[in-house]
Order: structure tokens, then sequence, then C-alpha cells
């Protein structure tokens, strides 16, 4: 790709001001290349970060890397921004977004503006996607703007950490941008894909790997359900199934477009080398579907499982009807074999009968690894006629040249064959590697059976999977927007159209939480487990409706695109179109009861560019090359026929003002950039690998002082990271309960006559305190401070604390409990006795969660009876 513009200056020379800019291209999309591969894929050792989430060693990296790449794209694009006259337009005539009267000089400037607006709309339908997610845009940025806790909603919860908060949010926007806006070329969109489903591959095999047991990365996490449901390299079953059923569809669709054109690419005398290729392509794309559902199923999700039928039921449809039922036929074809060949996998009764429980994976593995040798086979007997055919059929789908998908092939093979190795080598070493799995004979499809059999009674019940408290809750949220009674709730009177704030929703809906199993614990998620409640929640009315008006804009201009259109766009466009539409409609369906996080996001927002991008990159020309305009004749000194007009020229160039200009702001927004993206994002990891080091030397129980040491860095890194502030005072509090330890050395000194236990008490509690300024909407950093305020003998503060906390959580009877005790330790059992008769109000009839709080009553009541206390009349 070109930039079709460049300054023509004295100072600069054109030839290179396009090699630069075509560097920058290439860079640019070599980085979102980067971001779609490496961000699903991946992640660190478990004991590598230290922080909140219980999976921050998926989440603080996959976060870290994405906003570097798209700070790196946004520095690249500010650089041929400055060194260019305007960015690259790469063949498109900006000209043509001008209505008929725009430049009249008798029209104002709103109504040019106006009719400039109209006419980039009517210009190309996928513009109206642009307008959707630019109203996106804006609504985070005023939900931002006017949230409860600024700060949360720019940085998030826990920075660092997957959160739905602007900064991360931008991220995404920047990523749609660039691949929107840049991606011109049947070649880039074949790279795009292919390593959509590259990564779709190694992250689903890795998933059939765990779920047999052989999770030699040691990634698999108990995400509810048990250790059964693969998490893959994200952390999470459902993030997973999220992930896998965006790269599934893509599989299909991209499946279907290069077997009908390995058909079309045969000429009438050479059918048979045709069908050799389509076969060839089959096998293939066989194994690559097969392993990606199996991974999909293993999962256990049934969101996705839902919303990836959605899919293939969608795109086999309009397949179908809007471009033929020959496409269609090979699409189901294929998802027919693939169906077979998983089921011979799930439930293969006699071979598990002879040959023991791990049976069905060896099974697998053998008809893949044939599949895949036999293909090798075929390219090796009819090396030359497939060199000629595939030539062919790169000219019949443009998406296929420069050897992309003989690429991916290669890579997917040489993985699956690393796969096949490492499963043998560590059969080999392990001893009943596979046995007792839950995933072992036929256990795993009765388990698949029995989710799927389960649906139909989460729906008549309304549970969905106890998501129904949870959003029913989310709507009392929406609709009466309750706040804390010791803070003021800014712009009351605005919430429901914008919100609480992005990344609010875990400390709102503990106001109206309520206690769901028998230990009568409130709910505490992070999620509605609904992205459009979730939205609705954190960004009002506004969020809501932009967030749905991503998808539904996508249908409706895929509709129209497809109905009214469709005779002016060729096969291939409408196949990948439906594709695109089908894909979304799946997604669309799965984020009705599925969580969405930094993996499964990104890869949806690329394809919300793709689809943005896919008429330009269909229907224009190659980009050509702007031959650089000649350069003056340079005239020799000595021969020179007027050496008076010589003499008078100008001694240096002009300076270029205008360039100089851009080029200033450049520097400002790079440095800016480069800060940003080193405070707020290079941080956090280097905070969480030293708080890392801190928990193992703490837990080793030796070196409090080297713990100190290490956790005082990740403060000074990520100063905003409330948890760290926690496990400074979690030190503290050991010195004080471990006497068999080396003394603190600060408190030691017993400085201005400060006794050690009391320098240690004081310490904890300003720990807590800076703990609760930096989150003070966390009840936890709230308790800690109300636990060190009652051991410094700030009593009032402490019982304010308790009280605080309680009405953060108004449903957690642990927490009134934890009042009642602060009330009998500054001898008030009579304020006790009433802060346990609303514990036990909430866990009236589960014996279990009730014991403590009536045992506590019981006794304070006696006592106060033996001493004449009377209770007062109501």
């Amino acid at each position: 790709m070109t930039t079709s513009d460049a300054i023509t200056t004295s100072n600069t020379t054109p030839r290179l001001l396009l090699a630069i800019s075509r560097g920058v291209d290439r860079g640019i999309e070599a980085l979102w290349l980067i971001a779609i591969v490496a961000v699903p894929l991946l992640f660190v050792d478990r004991d590598f970060i230290w922080s909140e989430a219980i999976i921050a060693y998926f989440e603080v990296p996959k976060i870290a890397l994405l906003r570097i790449l798209t700070a790196s794209i946004l520095v690249l694009w500010l650089i041929q921004w400055g060194l260019t006259s305007r960015v690259a337009c790469y063949g498109v005539n900006q000209d043509s977004n001008k209505g008929p009267n725009a430049d009249s000089p008798s029209a104002s400037p709103l109504a040019r503006g106006w009719t400039a607006f109209r006419g980039w709309l009517a210009q190309r339908p996928a513009n109206w996607l642009v307008l959707a997610v630019g109203f996106y845009g804006f609504s985070t940025l005023i939900s931002t703007v006017l949230s409860s806790s600024f700060s949360v909603s720019l940085w998030g919860e826990v920075p660092g950490q997957d959160s739905f908060a602007s900064y991360t949010i931008v991220a995404y926007l920047i990523i749609f941008a660039a691949i929107a806006s840049r991606l011109r070329t049947m070649p880039q969109l074949g790279r795009l894909l292919g390593a959509i489903i590259m990564m779709g591959i190694l992250i689903s095999g890795y998933a059939v790997l765990q779920h047999y047991g052989y999770d030699f990365l040691e990634a698999l996490e108990d995400s509810g359900g048990g250790r059964s449901r693969v998490t893959a390299t994200v952390g999470n079953a459902v993030f997973a199934g999220a992930l896998m059923l965006l790269t599934t569809a893509t599989s299909l669709v991209l499946a279907t477009v290069t077997l009908a054109a390995a058909l079309r690419s045969g000429t009438a005398g050479d059918r048979n080398q045709a069908w050799k290729l389509w076969l060839l392509l089959m096998v293939f794309w066989i194994g690559v579907i097969s392993v990606q559902l199996l991974g999909l199923i293993f999962t256990f999700s049934r969101g996705s499982w839902i919303g990836t039928l959605t899919s293939f039921t969608a795109f086999l449809t309009l397949a179908a009807i809007f471009v033929g039922w020959r496409y269609s036929g090979q699409a189901a074809l294929l998802l027919g074999i693939a169906g077979g060949l998983i089921l011979g996998v799930l439930q293969p009764t006699v071979i598990v009968t002879i040959f023991g429980g791990t049976a069905q994976f060896w099974v697998f593995m053998s008809v893949f690894t044939v599949s895949i040798l036999g293909g090798i086979a075929l390219i090796w007997r009819y090396a030359v006629v497939i060199s000629d055919r595939w030539s062919k059929l790169s000219q019949a789908v443009p998406i296929l040249q420069h050897e992309t998908l003989i690429k991916s092939v290669a890579a997917l093979g040489i993985a699956l064959a690393l796969m096949v190795v490492l499963v043998g080598v560590q059969s080999r070493i392990s001893t009943g590697a596979g046995d007792g799995t839950a995933g072992a004979g036929d256990g795993t499809a009765g388990e698949v059976q029995q989710r799927f059999a389960s649906i139909s009674g989460q729906v008549r019940s309304g549970s969905f999977a106890n998501r129904g408290p949870i959003w029913r809750g989310s709507w009392d949220l929406a609709r009466n927007h309750p706040w804390y009674s010791f803070d003021e709730l800014s712009f009351s009177w605005l919430r429901p159209v914008i919100g609480y704030g992005p990344d609010l929703f875990r400390y709102t809906f503990l106001l109206v939480s309520q206690p769901v199993d028998f230990n009568r614990i409130p709910l505490e998620p992070d999620h509605a487990h609904n992205y459009f409640i979730h939205q609705g929640v954190e960004q009002g009315l506004l969020g809501l409706v932009s967030s749905l008006g991503l998808f539904l804009t996508v249908f409706a201009v895929g509709g129209y695109q497809l109905i009214w259109q469709g005779r002016q766009l060729t096969p291939l466009h409408k196949l990948l179109l439906a594709g695109l539409v089908a894909i979304l409609a799946g997604r669309f369906l799965e984020q009705m009861v599925g969580l969405t996080r930094v993996s499964d996001l990104t890869i949806f927002w690329v394809l919300l560019a793709v689809f943005v991008a896919l008429p330009a990159a269909i229907n224009s020309p190659a980009p050509t090359v702007p031959d650089p305009p000649a350069a003056p004749a340079r005239v020799p000194r000595g021969r020179s026929r007027n050496r008076r007009a010589a003499t008078a020229s100008p001694s240096g160039p002009a300076v270029d003002w205008r360039l100089f200009l851009r080029m200033s702001i450049v520097a400002w927004a790079l440095g800016g950039i480069i800060a940003v993206t080193w405070v707020k994002t290079i941080n956090y990891p280097r905070a969480a690998m030293a708080a890392a080091e801190a928990v193992r030397l703490f837990q080793q129980g030796r070196d409090y002082s080297g713990a100190l040491f290490a956790m005082d860095r990740a403060i000074t890194l990520g100063p905003d990271v409330a948890i760290y502030h926690d496990g400074k005072a979690a030190i503290y509090t050991a010195y004080l309960q471990n006497d068999r330890v080396a003394r603190d050395p600060e408190c030691s000194l017993e400085l201005q006559d400060v006794p050690y236990d009391n320098c240690l008490i004081q310490k904890n509690y300003f720990s807590s305190l800076a703990s609760v300024e930096h989150r003070p909407l966390s009840w936890r950093s709230r308790l800690g401070l109300a636990n060190a305020s009652l051991a410094l003998g700030l009593d009032e503060q402490a019982i304010r604390l308790y009280t605080e906390s309680t009405e953060m959580i108004p449903s957690s009877w642990p927490l009134r409990n934890r009042l009642a005790e602060a009330y009998i330790t500054i001898d008030r059992p009579d304020l006790a006795l009433g802060v346990l008769e609303d514990s036990l109000q909430i866990t009236e009839g589960f014996p279990v969660a009730s014991d403590t709080a009536f045992t506590m009553h019981q006794s304070i009541k006696r006592k106060l009876e033996e001493s004449g206390w009377t209770p007062p009349i109501p």
C-alpha cells in the first residue's frame, strides 16, 4: 500500500517519504496481525505475576500487550500524518464524499458539512457501521467524564487487569480504525483471516490436550463446573468458548470460499485435477474445523455452543439464498464429515471397551494424523499439477495470493505434528496420564448430552445458571440507581441515560445483591453475564443503544447489500459478507448469556473492521506507486551563463512551516502516548512481578523484610493498585502475630519512643488508608481500614468504617457480625444486639450460616439480662 499524497518541499525527498509511508503501512499491518495471534495466546506462569484476579497471569500480560500494540499503531499513524499532507486515502477519491452542493459558496458551513456527511454515508453502506462505532465511542466518553468514579472508569477497577475501562476500549477502537481504514487489498484480508484461523487452531488444539490430561503448560483453571471444562490460554471456559465461536465460524467461511474457488479454477480439460485440489482442501478443512469444534465442545459453555450453531445455520441459509446451493452444500458437507468425526471421538463405545478409557483420544489423533499425512502425500505426488492449479486458484480468489494459505497450512501442520509428538512423549513418561479424567470414554458424550438437555430447563426456570438473579438486580440498578448513603451520587437525575460509569458494575451490583446459596453469601459478579444489560448498567441508555447498534447496523447493512445490491456483488463478496453477518449473529446470541474479555473482544473488533473494509478490499484495484516528481536538473557552477542570476539566488531553502507545525504536534503527541503507555501499561506487569516476589518471600515465612521491600517496589510501580497496599498491611499484621521472625528494621528502632507493636499497627493503618484512597468504593479496602483503626484505638472511626462496609453490601451477614464484634470490643453490647438481629433475619432458615450470629446473640443477650438491661420498647 502506498500513500497517494506526499509533501514535496525543497527539504524533503518525495521518494523517501513514499518509502517511509509504505514502511508505516506494513508496520501497522504487522502490529494488528500480532495482536490477533498473540493477545489470545499470551500468558505467563501463575507464580510470575500477582494481582487481585486469580487469573491475573492471563489478564495482565494480555492487556499490556494489547495496549502496547495499539499505542505503537497510533505512534506510526501520527508519524505518517506528520510526514504527509493528509492521511493516506489508498486510491479512494476523497472528493467523492462531497455532495453536489458541498462547495457552493452560498451554502453555510453547517449546510456544507451536513451535505458532505450525507454524501459520505451514501458512498458506502458500511460507513453506517463506522457511524455506529463512533456513537459507541461517544457513549463511552460521556459516561466516563460524568462517571461516579472517574479514575475507575478511566483506568479500570484494578488498573492493569482486564476490564471495561475507557483506556481499554480506546485500544479496541484504535485496532478497529487501523484495519477499517488500511485494509484495502485481498492479500491483506487473506493474511488477517489466516491469522485468526491459525490462532484458533492453536487455542482449540491446546484445549483438546487439556481435556485429555495433557496440560503441559499448566494453564487449566477451575472456572465453574470442575476442571473438566477446558480454559485453553484465556483462563476461563466461558471466555474460551466465546473466542472459539469466532474462530470456528471464520474457518467455515474461508473453507467455503476456497472449496468453491478450487472447483471454479479448473477448465473443461482438467476437471479431474480441480477435483483433486478440492479433495485436498476438504481434508485440510475437515481437520481444522474438527479440532476447533472439539475444543469448543470441551469448554462445556452452552452459550457458545448455541452461538456457534446459530452462526453455522445462518451462514448455510444466507449462502444458499444469496449465493447458491452449491456453496451452501459444500459447507454442509464439510460440517457433516467433521461432525461425524467428532461423534466418533466422543462416543467410540466398542473401541473404549476393548482398549480402555483413553482410546477415543488416540482414535481422533490417529484419524487426524492420517488425514494430514494423506494430504502431504497428495501434495508430494501431484506437486507440479497442484502448483499449477494453485496459481489459477490464486488468480480466481486473490485472498490466496502470495502463498498466504500455503504458509498457514504448513505452520498448522507443524503445530499439529508437535502436538502429537508431545502427547506421545508425555504418555510414555507419565503413568495413567489420561486415566480418570472427566473426558474419558462415554462420560464426555454423556456430559455433553446433559449440558444440552439442561438448556431448556434453565430457560423454563428463569435461572439461566444463576444469571436470573444477576439480571433482576441489574434491572433494579438501571431503574432505581441506588447509591451509598455516606456518599453523594453526582448527576443522579442523569444516571438513567449515562449509567454509573465504565467498569463500575461490581461495586454497584453489591447494593442490590441477594444471597443465593446455602451459606447466604451475596453474589459479587463483575459482569452481568449479558453484554447489553452490562452496558445498560455501566453506561445507561446511551450504552445500551450504542452496543445494540453495533450488531443491528451489521445486520441491517449486510441485509441491504445482499438483498438490494446482490446482483452487483461477486460470489466471493457475497460469501464473505454472508459469513461476517452469520458470525456476528452467533456472537450476538452468545452474548445474551456470556462473558466477554480481551481475547474475544480483540477478534470481535477485528471482524467489525473487516466488515467495513470488505467492499474496498474486493472492489478496489491493486494500489499503484505514483512516480515521484523529477528533481530539477542541476547546473554545474562553472557553466552558468548568468552569474548575476546565480549570485542573486537565495542562500538556502525556504522553511516549510506547515511541516514544522505538524511535526511539533506529532512530537508532543508521541511524548504523551509514550508516557501514558509506560506509566499506565508497562509498569503494571512490572509491579505484578514485584508483588509476586513479595508473596513468595512472605509464604516462605522467613524473609518478611525482603517481602516488604518487594511490595514497596510494586507500590512504586503501581501506586493505584489497592491490593498491593493491602498486601503490605498483611505483612505488618504478620509481624505482629509472629514473634519468631526477625523484627521490622524501621519499627525496631523505636523512633520517637513509639513501641515496636504500636509502630507496626500504625504502619498497618497507613497502608490500609492508602488502599481506601486508591479504591474508595471497595468494601474490602474499607473493612481492612476499619480493622486497622480498631487496633489503633480509633473506635469512632472504626465503627463508622464498619457501618459503611455493611451499607456497601446490605445483604452480607458476615459484615454485620463483624460490626457486632466491633461493638463488643468497645464495650457496647447493646448496639451489637440489634446488629446481630439484622444478621439473623438475613440467615433465617439457613442454620449453617446463622450459627455464629445466633450464638453471639444469645451470649450477649444473656450477659445483658444478668446486668439488669432491658430491651427498649419499639
